[in-house]
């Protein structure tokens, strides 16, 4: 069996999507999935989250967000990325 890909995504969320709790339940969302990076609110209203993971978690991740804040979100900009050894513990940035 071969080790899956580890991945790292940056996401821009837009919308409503500043002001409502986003960043804080896509941390409870996240929680028991084995990854790094941040969520963090952006000057132009967005919120952006940046991943690195297992293909599969990181997937999971997208798809808990989508779902569970899709009142809020309008647009989803997601772009993949090189890894970055800068990423520790999944957290709220400031």
């Amino acid at each position: 069996m071969t080790p899956e890909a580890i991945v790292e995504i940056v996401t821009h969320y837009h919308g409503h999507v500043q002001g409502v709790g986003f960043r804080y339940r896509t941390a409870r969302l996240l929680t028991g999935l084995p990854l790094h990076g941040y969520v963090k609110n952006l000057d132009d209203g967005s919120v952006e989250l940046r991943l690195r993971g297992r293909a599969s978690d990181v997937d999971t991740a997208l798809s808990r967000i989508a779902e569970a804040l899709a009142a809020h979100i309008r647009r989803i900009q997601s772009t993949r990325v090189q890894l970055s050894s800068e990423l520790g513990a999944f957290h709220i940035a400031r």
